[in-house]
């Protein structure tokens, strides 16, 4: 990258060296295949339910209580 940019600096960390391998193993869970699922219930909405649902929700007032107060982070 050095040899084509010409407005910055390019260099090593700690990463650079890695294998591939090594990079996908520190990516955890976030790497693995998904299981396949099977006896999954799937939902559905007639065109009813759609047009009865609200506009908007302030879910400060939901009950039961779905989100805290607004807090003073100075």
């Amino acid at each position: 990258m050095n040899a084509t940019e010409t407005t910055s600096v390019h260099g090593h960390n700690y990463l650079s060296d890695w294998t591939h391998e090594e990079y996908s193993k520190m990516l955890g869970l976030k790497n693995m295949a998904r299981p396949e699922r099977e006896n999954v219930k799937v939902f559905t909405a007639d065109e009813a339910d759609i047009l009865s649902l609200p506009a908007s929700v302030d879910w400060t007032t939901v009950t039961p209580a779905v989100v805290n107060p607004v807090k003073d982070q100075g």
